[in-house]
């Protein structure tokens, strides 16, 4: 008989095929805790071994014993804090340590700026969804339902047909001038992950993404595309570097 297929990613001892698993492993541990309540002896080991990956686990820890609890971000999901003798939160984004995790096991140097990024669009887009909902809702309701770069017909409220594009400026490019204009250096903006089944990237301050949402409702300039008309764009990288000097 053939032997079974060893797992490819292991945490505290744990057999993980997939990092989407280590994702749901750390979502049910905490699904499972009362706000302020430590990490059990069950799941200890796991905790502590994936936290361990987190790139500041030295400088959150300032040589105290890990001490490890359930508490709430200030966007209000639930995350990983290490609580000190003094009483203080200290937050560990276990997202942020299995993207880590996932650094160190695939051999590639960390790029703290493009992790920082990839993080920061991708709550970025999810905060400003319910524009591009209702942007889709109102081109429907005007029956403006054509690509604006092909003229053909789309449907405005079906993703599969039809993109909203950020058009002049694109999305990265809009992006850049909002934490350009309010001096946000990227390596400092905290992302959490939502209490969501696919966990959607959000931020943490909640001031930052009142401003953003403001930001682009009042600046962006969107439009239908056919979706394949949309995966066909390509833009220049943004200088992303320049924010953190």
């Amino acid at each position: 008989m053939s032997q079974p297929k060893p797992a490819k990613f292991s945490i505290g001892g744990e057999p993980f095929d997939r990092l989407s698993d280590i994702e749901q492993r750390c979502r049910d541990i905490i699904g499972s805790m009362a706000s302020g309540d430590l990490v059990g002896d069950q799941h200890q080991l796991f905790v502590l071994d994936l936290l361990r990956y987190h790139d500041e686990w030295s400088e959150k820890l300032d040589g105290d014993e890990p001490c490890i609890v359930k508490g709430i971000s200030g966007h209000g999901t639930p995350c990983f804090f290490h609580r000190r003798p003094s009483g203080e939160r200290i937050d560990i984004s276990w997202v942020h340590a299995r993207k880590c995790y996932a650094g160190v096991i695939s051999g590639r140097p960390r790029d703290p700026l493009k992790s920082a990024m990839n993080d920061i669009q991708a709550a970025a887009r999810a905060a400003i969804q319910p524009q591009i909902i209702e942007f889709r809702r109102d081109q429907a309701a005007s029956r403006v339902t054509t690509c604006a770069k092909t003229g053909e017909v789309v449907d405005a409220l079906n993703p599969k047909s039809s993109h909203v594009d950020h058009h002049d400026p694109h999305f990265d490019r809009l992006l850049y001038k909002f934490l350009a204009v309010e001096e946000l250096n990227p390596l400092t903006i905290k992302i959490g992950s939502s209490d969501t089944k696919h966990g959607v990237a959000v931020f943490e301050n909640k001031e930052i993404a009142q401003r953003w949402i403001d930001f682009h409702r009042q600046k962006a300039n969107l439009r239908l595309l056919a979706r394949r008309e949309n995966l066909r764009d390509s833009f220049p990288p943004q200088p992303w570097e320049l924010l953190t000097s």
